[in-house]
Formats: structure tokens, C-alpha cells, sequence
């Protein structure tokens, strides 16, 4: 088995792991693959070979390793499979059986790295991730999120619930959905405006029809991206969704929706957080009437274009 990666020189170029039981990956050069980007860590991940498999492994760096787009926890060893992309800073490796570069497509700006998520597994992660204190921890949620509910309307609530939730995660854009029948889709609120939130219709589709939670990655992309009233170019999005109830009824599904627009890809992790605020949010809205009673957010001609389009494909 190979790395196929682009050099310094933007070259493409391979390294042999059949041979070795442990290959290291850092910018020092006593590293097996040294990068010399200031992004990776001295020794960032190993990949170890046990048995017939190839594991990958993340030490603990400041910036993360990627496998297929997602955020490895440190210290866990993960089996790689052919075609599976490694980001370790600003390079892109390629895991396989190919030994010459030009076998293979490295990976490129037009490319969707996607992954799904159960539900139950990410509320139980996400109160795990809260520690011992997590059933205090909950409570302090509730009643941050109640707060924004308390006095106004619930439009009003749920905007101000966003924002919350995009201090939290640290988020550029935020978004709730209300499922609205044969997998239609409502906009009930976005910060920090409806336009902005126009590229999480998609990922909230997505979530609505899969019913569980989505990590999504646009990788390196210069085309202008809108956020409130300025255009803006960014390198990296990354988006996330997640289903929560805000009924019995499952026609009144809601879908939670986040955008980072560059930094740090949302991870795991923060799908888990993001499932666990959907899920500490809905008994709120259902104390204030339930979606039926919130009035929809007065969309743009791009967004409600978006809406009407997923609809037809589904």
C-alpha cells in the first residue's frame, strides 16, 4: 500500500508503506514524511500496520489529522481502505494500492466529503463529551435556551436561540428548519440572515431525509461566498446538520443547521453538541406552541429558489 500526495514542489509523489510496521508523518526531519508546513505538528500521526491492516493515528497535534474529511480523536487508531483521503495539514494524501501518482486522482477543489451519523449515537456521545457534571450541564443549557424563549415570540426566540448556539460552536452561520410534509423543508429563522443561510439547505435536506445527523466538507473553493449584507471569499466550508423532535408528529421535525466558513472543520464532536442543542431546544418550542405557531422567516428569491429545487428532487 501507498501515499500519493503532491510535494513541496506541487509534484505529485508516493511513499511506500509495505514494508514498514510504523511510518510517522511530522515536520521534523526525523519524521518518515516530512512536511514542512508550519500547520503540522513536530510528529502529527503514525500510520502502523498490524496484521494485514494499515491503522492511522493522530498524536495529539495542534491542528488535526483528517481521514475522508472528518477529525480523528487523538490516540484512537483508525483501519485505512483503499481511496481513503488523509489531510495532514495543507496535504492531501491518498491511501491505495497505486504506486504511480498518475494512477490515481489527487484529491481536487470540486470534491464533496460527506458522512452520516445516527441520532442516538450522537445525543449519547454528546452527553458523554459533557463529563461527570452532564446532567448539570444539561440543565444549564435548558435554561439558557428557555431564557430566549421567555417573553417574545417565538420567531423572535428562535433567532436569538441561534445565536446562542452559534457562540457555542463558534459558527458563521446557523439555521433551523421545520419539516413541512413530503420531506419539505421551511426556514423558521437564520443568523445572521435568511441569505446567509442559503447553502445549509442542502445539508438540512439531507438530514431530513436521511433522519440523523450530517457532516459535510466543500474543500478549497475561491468562489464568493455571502454572509449578512457583504460578499466574502473563503478556502473552506464546512457544514453540519442534525434532526430533533419538536412533536410527536414526525411531519414536525426539526433540522438544525450550521456554516463555517473557514478555521477548523466542524468535527464530530461539535455534530454531537449541535444534536444534543436540538434536543434541549425542541421541549422549548413545544412550550410555546410548537412550529405551527411560529411564523416562517420572510425568505429571498435565492433561498426560496434553493427550497423549491430540493423539493423537486426529492
Amino acid at each position: 500500500m501507498n501515499l500519493v500526495y503532491r510535494n513541496e514542489q506541487g509534484e505529485p509523489a508516493s511513499f511506500s508503506l509495505e514494508d514498514r510496521e510504523r511510518t510517522t508523518l511530522g515536520r521534523t526531519a526525523d519524521r518518515d514524511v516530512v512536511l514542512r508546513d508550519q500547520r503540522v505538528s513536530k510528529l502529527h500521526a503514525i500510520i502502523e500496520r498490524v496484521g494485514g491492516a494499515f491503522l492511522l493515528r493522530d498524536c495529539e497535534s495542534t491542528n488535526g489529522t483528517f481521514l475522508n474529511g472528518l477529525r480523528l480523536n487523538s490516540g484512537n487508531g483508525i483501519t485505512l481502505r483503499e481511496g481513503d483521503a488523509i489531510d495532514v495539514g495543507g496535504t492531501h494524501f491518498l491511501f491505495g494500492e497505486a504506486r504511480a501518482p498518475s494512477a490515481v486522482e489527487l484529491p481536487g477543489a470540486d470534491d464533496r466529503v460527506e458522512a452520516s451519523f445516527s441520532l442516538e449515537d450522537l445525543l449519547r456521545d454528546g452527553r458523554k463529551a459533557l463529563g461527570q457534571d452532564a446532567a448539570a450541564c444539561e440543565l444549564e443549557l435548558d435554561q439558557e435556551i428557555a431564557s430566549r424563549f421567555s417573553g417574545v415570540a417565538p420567531a423572535l426566540a428562535l433567532g436569538r436561540t441561534l445565536e446562542l448556539l452559534a457562540g457555542r460552536l463558534e459558527v458563521d452561520v446557523a439555521a433551523v428548519f421545520f419539516g413541512a410534509g413530503s420531506h419539505r423543508l421551511q426556514l423558521a429563522a437564520a443568523r445572521p440572515s435568511p441569505r446567509a443561510a442559503r447553502d445549509l439547505v442542502a445539508v438540512a435536506r439531507r438530514a431530513a431525509l436521511q433522519s440523523c445527523g450530517i457532516l459535510s466538507l466543500t474543500p478549497p473553493s475561491h468562489r464568493p461566498i455571502w454572509t449578512s449584507d457583504t460578499c466574502r471569499t473563503t478556502l473552506e466550508r464546512s457544514y453540519a446538520a442534525a434532526p430533533f423532535m419538536v412533536s410527536a408528529c414526525q411531519a414536525n421535525s426539526g433540522f438544525l443547521a450550521v456554516e463555517r466558513l473557514a478555521g477548523k472543520r466542524l468535527d464530530r464532536k461539535e455534530l454531537a453538541f449541535l444534536a444534543l442543542f436540538g434536543d434541549r431546544m425542541g421541549p422549548a418550542l413545544r412550550s410555546r406552541g410548537g412550529p405551527e405557531d411560529t411564523p416562517i422567516t420572510e425568505l429571498d428569491a435565492d433561498v426560496r429558489a434553493r427550497l423549491r429545487a430540493q423539493e423537486g428532487s426529492g
